[in-house]
């Protein structure tokens, strides 16, 4: 239901891994996992089309208003090619881009919004049973995210395939090396992600 709040066209699969963020009431996005969609759902209709403001309540039914995200991604197992590979095909952000601001991850909200999807993306990942990370996580990426794929370990795909994806991730020694970094340059709850995905990726 939250991420039919942020674009009522958007579907889901039974092994999507979801996230949404949303603005906290200190203006910094934070972010609510799917793990806890179902206990959001107030209504069983489908979302209108609303103002496209980010972060804006939305109406859905019975007088019941609830919050918008202001970003979204998805992490989806990729049937598209062979050997057991995951794909984040969906990150989206309703943010400017030009609104730059120094107390940011990334420099901007729009950046710092994006940057809390790929993290808990990744971390969803790492919990699975199992798990490789050595060019196992694919992903469709912008200008924007492929420089924050970049500083978390990933690298630009050698040859495109039917998954369209244009980053994979690296080494477990180049993913930790980089994750170290940021730990040295965030604060608050993006340093508290960034010590989990250390943690299971050691």
């Amino acid at each position: 239901s939250c991420i039919r709040q942020f674009d009522p066209q958007l579907t889901t699969g039974p092994e999507d891994t979801w996230v949404a963020v949303y603005r906290s009431n200190n203006n910094l996005p934070s972010v609510m996992r799917d793990d806890f969609f179902d206990a959001m759902k107030v209504a069983t209709s489908i979302v209108p089309p609303v103002s496209q403001i980010p972060g804006k309540d939305l109406e859905v039914g019975n007088g019941v208003t609830v919050r918008k995200p202001v970003a979204i991604g998805r992490l989806k197992k990729n049937d598209l090619i062979s050997g057991g590979k995951w794909l984040i095909d969906c990150l989206r952000c309703s943010l400017k881009k030009e609104d730059q601001s120094e107390e940011c991850d990334g420099g901007s909200e729009h950046t710092e919004a994006l940057s809390v999807c790929i993290d808990e993306l990744l971390l969803q990942y790492l919990k699975l049973d199992n798990v490789n990370w050595e060019g196992a996580v694919r992903c469709k990426a912008t200008l924007v995210s492929g420089k924050l794929l970049a500083t978390r370990g990933f690298s630009e795909v050698e040859t495109f395939s039917s998954d369209m994806a244009t980053h994979v991730s690296k080494s477990v020694d180049t993913a930790l090396e980089q994750y170290a970094l940021r730990v040295v340059e965030t604060t608050g709850q993006t340093t508290e992600r960034t010590l989990n995905i250390l943690n299971l990726l050691g």
